[in-house]
């Protein structure tokens, strides 16, 4: 499976919600995608994406099958180039905060400030989504790459220039005032008091960055007032507390 890609060079699999992860140089190993035959549909993708190295932005192909999106891209590297192959599930069943290893605790105020519609939750993607999709209001979602689909939801994807495309994208969602807000990645100033002045009214469920330990600590550290965190800040569920 995948000879031709591997004889252009791939040098990733990424599977999302994550699966498999393969990263082994020019090499792949082959692999069962839930009972799902992607040789052909991959092949066919590859006669159908035009590749032209010279240019300095990824040149990319994708079709999509049954919630399934299938996207192949060339970067431009030092070395000259790679090949990267991403399959994202978004049919995938959303675990249960238990069986993501929420705390009893932490899921009783999650749930309770979902009830009561407004302050920031800050906890990994999986949980949101999964706190989203119980939600019976309009959801707004600003996501880095696609993981779930969501009953509720108007999600927008912003797949390359994260850093200035979901402060824009942000402030457009608040002017429209959805009851809940989704941000799969909280890292730059301008996104946090966007979200966190958002908190103060309505619902906002973010993560930040696997590595911070310390929510309150790093969003402080991104310029939000002390005050207006002790306000709105309910719960802080850490990437490493998760199984």
């Amino acid at each position: 499976m995948l000879e031709e890609f591997i004889a252009k060079g791939v040098t990733e699999v990424r599977i999302n919600p994550p699966r498999v992860r393969v990263r082994e140089g020019r090499r792949l190993v082959a692999y069962e995608f839930g009972g799902w035959d992607l040789e052909a549909e991959l092949l066919e993708l590859a006669a159908k994406t035009k590749i032209n190295p010279a240019k300095e932005v990824p040149q990319t192909g994708s079709f999509s099958q049954h919630e399934r999106k299938i996207e192949v891209s060339y970067m431009p590297t030092l070395a000259g180039g790679a090949w990267a192959l991403e399959i994202s599930d978004l049919s995938q069943p959303i675990p249960s905060l238990a069986e993501l290893g929420v705390p009893v605790r932490k899921r009783t105020v999650i749930w309770k400030t979902a009830e009561e519609g407004r302050g920031l939750i800050i906890a990994p993607p999986p949980v949101l989504f999964k706190v989203a999709d119980e939600l019976d209001v309009e959801v707004q979602t600003i996501e880095d790459r696609p993981r779930y689909r969501l009953k509720n939801a108007d999600q927008y994807i912003i797949r390359k220039d994260y850093a200035t495309l979901a402060p824009r994208a942000l402030l457009v969602a608040v002017r429209r005032q959805p009851e809940a807000l989704l941000i799969t990645r909280l890292d730059s100033r301008r996104l946090a008091e966007l979200a966190c002045d958002y908190a103060a009214k309505r619902l906002v469920l973010a993560s930040v960055p696997a590595r911070v330990k310390d929510a309150e600590e790093y969003l402080a550290y991104l310029g939000v007032p002390e005050f207006l965190l002790k306000h709105i800040l309910k719960v802080s569920v850490d990437a490493a507390s998760l199984l």
